[in-house]
């Protein structure tokens, strides 16, 4: 098994890319996706891997500056596991098939030589001139004819100038075991670029969608906001409290009057948190502060049935924004408290809502919620 380099996909798709698999990464074009491929590539590097490089597009070296540059990672320091194809090489058995009347299958022979000869365990192949060289289906059955009874992994970087229907093609040649597709994000979260787990051989999960964005050389899945509301009293900053990594809160008398925030680092996503003033008076702002949140927690005290003609008013404001609702009783672990199917009558809230009963004083419950919320919002489509 390898990485891919990015922990939060890691973790979706349980764990690492099995040896043997197939890995298409489909950029749309103008998008800023090249560190998935150059972090899977270091990935497999650093944990000993027999690496063949095909960068038909660029020199070698170019390439390693570029990757020191995205990345920190030398790759010139694995010379002894790390072989390379580049423009160079292509163009001179490009020059040299010409000469002696052969067609590309002379490139493309030397490929499967230098694959057999170097025992490699896992080939990189930047696919947009390789697919022009040899076409699309000549490259697929070079591959399929290598070496190591099929434990050779290959990881494929596409520039989709074609759109939806070629991506569609891809998908349904049955030539990979896991599909990625990295998108602009101007026309669904704002200010991120996205990408999506199309589809997964080995783990028959639905599609999912994340934002991303990078720092230090790292691709890091994004759940920019997160709203929870809840009536005033009900236990949202303890709730952000006990989830955040980090945050802050503007408060007085106990009562919150602005804003909770809150900051978490889990499992390889970056998530932020809004908390939300639980007064009437302060209803106006609550849509300006839901727009583009990718999920809502509704809290409420789950000991005090006075507060659900509230909740129920809030759970309306949610509902008109159409996104994932989690809805969680808190104090659950005090007596007389209400259960979850009293919750869901009394707030009238459809059957796909879920409902978790907690203390939102146990930071594992609170973190069991979150969670949750960020599984139904990966499963949420951005576009």
């Amino acid at each position: 098994m390898i990485k891919t380099g990015v922990k939060g996909i890691d973790e979706l798709i349980g764990g690492g890319i099995p040896q043997g698999s197939s890995v298409l990464y489909c950029l749309e074009p103008g998008v800023d996706g090249q560190l998935f491929m150059i972090n899977t590539l270091t990935a497999a590097l650093k944990i000993g891997k027999r690496c063949l490089l095909i960068i038909p597009h660029i020199s070698y070296e170019a390439f390693r500056q570029d990757v020191i540059h995205l990345n920190g990672c030398d790759i010139g320091n694995f010379s002894g596991s790390l072989y390379i194809i580049d423009v160079k090489q292509r163009m001179e058995y490009k020059k040299a098939a010409d000469s002696r009347g052969k067609d590309q299958s002379y490139f493309r022979d030397y490929i499967h030589h230098c694959i057999k000869q170097h025992e490699i365990d896992d080939i990189f192949i930047y696919a947009d001139i390789i697919f022009e060289d040899l076409g699309i289906s000549e490259t697929f059955e070079l591959l399929r004819d290598r070496n190591n009874e099929g434990k050779v992994s290959i990881i494929f970087e596409y520039l989709n100038l074609e759109g939806s229907e070629l991506m569609k093609e891809l998908m349904e040649s049955g030539n990979f075991q896991l599909v990625i597709s990295v998108n602009s994000g101007y026309s669904a979260i704002p200010f991120f670029d996205f990408f999506t787990l199309e589809y997964i051989a080995w783990n028959k999960m639905p599609k999912r969608a994340v934002p991303y964005f990078i720092s230090d050389g790292e691709v890091i899945p994004y759940i920019p906001k997160i709203v929870v509301i809840g009536p005033a009293g009900s236990g949202k900053s303890t709730f952000v409290s006990n989830a955040s990594d980090c945050g802050s809160s503007t408060d007085r008398s106990g009562t919150t009057v602005a804003m909770d925030l809150g900051w978490l680092h889990w499992r390889g996503f970056e998530i932020s948190l809004y908390g939300t003033p639980g007064q009437p008076r302060f209803d106006p702002i609550i849509p300006q502060i839901m727009k583009n949140a990718m999920g809502v927690i509704l809290i409420i005290d789950a000991q005090d049935p006075s507060s659900f003609e509230r909740a129920k008013e809030q759970v309306m404001m949610v509902e008109n924004a159409h996104i994932p609702l989690i809805i969680v009783g808190n104090k659950s672990d005090l007596p007389n408290s209400a259960d979850k199917n009293f919750i869901r009558k009394i707030l009238n809230v459809r059957d796909d809502v879920e409902i978790f009963t907690i203390s939102s004083k146990r930071p594992q419950e609170v973190r069991g919620v979150i969670e949750r919320l960020v599984d139904q919002i990966t499963q949420c489509p951005l576009l």
